[in-house]
């Protein structure tokens, strides 16, 4: 048991604080979500990671996307990899829920997963191609927050899945008024800001501190200050930026 422990604890200091990019965006053309291939730590420091980026770990809904997710991420660089998706067991021994909350219609587990072996194991991941069980690669197994201490899961690599916002903005051109609305059913603790650029980047209106209603954020702009001619319209949300060009008539 200390054997465990020191090792669990030597690993542990290997990892950083935060999980970095290693290839991405990589657009997956059956869902049109962008994807990214994270350095290996922890399942709950890949997921701040992921969500600092707009995204979670990825939320695998179908067979089609856990092929597509795999065969881009499980062998990428030529290295085998185990990789985290989103999905972790709530305080009820056994059942598991993803983390934006999407319904569990769709698993992919290892026979006999999950087992929770070593009574810490509450975080999914898909399993690397060259195991020593000679087990399917992508199948899913459940582990500690950062792995067990030692091969074939003291590595994991986090995998990113960031959805497209669904948004307009209307009408476009416009006159007096414009109407912005934005999906942001995937973010948590969503902080939103709106500025208005010209085509030099020269901020011309700011809107803080708006707060979304049922997971869309429907927003009134009033541009009677702004003359006629060409902008950007950027809404920001946490971390992640979009811009919308809009043209004004009068």
């Amino acid at each position: 048991m200390k054997k465990i422990t020191f090792a669990l604890m030597a690993f542990l200091c290997t990892l950083s604080l935060k999980a970095s990019v290693i290839v991405g965006p990589i657009t997956n053309p059956n869902n049109n979500h962008t994807y990214y291939l994270l350095t290996a730590n922890s399942w709950t420091a890949s997921e701040a990671e992921a969500e600092k980026m707009g995204g979670t770990l990825a939320i695998i809904d179908n067979a089609s996307e856990q092929e597509w997710v795999f065969s881009k991420f499980g062998e990428y660089g030529n290295e085998s990899r185990n990789l985290w998706i989103g999905l972790q067991e709530t305080a009820k021994e056994g059942v598991y829920v993803w983390v934006d909350g999407s319904a569990l219609n769709y698993t992919n587990w290892l026979p006999g997963e999950p087992n929770n072996v070593l009574s810490t194991e509450g975080y999914v991941h898909m399993i690397r191609t060259d195991n020593p069980w000679q087990h399917k690669g992508g199948t899913w197994n459940d582990l500690p927050n950062a792995g067990q201490p030692g091969p074939p899961f003291n590595i994991v690599f986090g995998v990113v899945e960031i959805a497209p916002l669904q948004s307009e903005v209307f009408p476009n051109p416009c006159n007096q008024i414009l109407n912005l609305r934005l999906s942001i059913d995937n973010q948590q603790q969503a902080t939103v800001s709106i500025k208005i650029v010209n085509m030099l980047g020269q901020e011309l209106l700011s809107i803080q501190d708006i707060e979304p209603l049922q997971g869309w954020l429907q927003k009134v702009i009033n541009v009677s200050v702004l003359p006629t001619g060409t902008y950007f319209v950027l809404v920001c949300i946490n971390d992640k930026q979009q811009a919308y060009k809009v043209i004004k008539l009068n």
